[in-house]
């Protein structure tokens, strides 16, 4: 699951950043802010390498019950498909 959730994210990064160089705009208004700091890719560097070590730290941690991670990383997990095939529909627009 974790290595699933770290290409949603790479996904995500890639489409993001894709959209926005073709004039598209951020809807996260954290990102947007650090963005607005460190610029675009650092940004999406940041903030998705982040999100995948979070994930890989659920899926590895050795504390908890394993139901209640792999729960957690599924959620997760759909959450981010969701908004891979979102942001996959924005850049085939404006691609």
């Amino acid at each position: 699951m974790a290595v699933l959730l770290t290409v949603l994210q790479a996904f995500d990064g890639w489409t993001t950043w894709s959209i926005l160089r073709a004039g598209g705009r951020e809807l996260n208004p954290v990102l947007v802010k650090l963005i607005d700091v460190v610029g675009v890719v650092p940004a999406l560097v940041v903030v998705k390498g982040v999100a995948a070590g979070l994930g890989w730290f659920i899926a590895l941690a050795p504390v908890g019950d394993v139901r209640w991670r792999g729960t957690a990383l599924a959620m997760v997990a759909v959450v981010y498909v969701a908004v891979a095939v979102s942001n996959w529909r924005q850049y085939r627009k404006r691609g």
